[in-house]
């Protein structure tokens, strides 16, 4: 029974759009013309000149092998002016997600750094 309802609505559909045949060329040449128009326009933003121009930006890697004598005089600092030198400092570093890939990973940046982490 569905199965000749379907059979029966595509036929109609077919012939209102043979009967309309304007109708039908801009139901399939419209979407065409403007994916055609996007696609020539974002080549054209792409090239254009006003991007050629722009200098490209090289950020140069910070290589963090301890937190060396920066950690060391902060310690001192602030030992010195909150803590009159009683305090032992701990650094921590929090990471998301906490799973056991990031785990493993910040536990080698724990033993590098000499820090604590822990997972949010």
């Amino acid at each position: 029974m569905a199965g000749n309802q379907l059979r029966l609505l595509l036929w109609k559909n077919l012939l209102v759009q043979f009967r309309r045949p304007k109708q039908t060329a801009c139901l399939i040449l419209i979407p065409i013309a403007a994916i055609g128009l996007l696609v020539l326009l974002q080549s054209l933003a792409i090239t254009s000149d006003r991007y050629r121009h722009v200098p490209e930006v090289v950020y140069v890697p910070y290589k963090i092998d301890s937190l060396g004598e920066h950690r060391l005089n902060t310690e001192r600092h602030e030992a010195r002016l909150f803590f009159n030198g009683n305090r032992d400092f701990k650094y921590y570093v929090y990471y998301t997600p906490d799973n056991s890939l990031t785990t493993a990973v910040m536990q080698g940046v724990a033993e590098k750094l000499d820090v604590e982490v822990k997972g949010t």
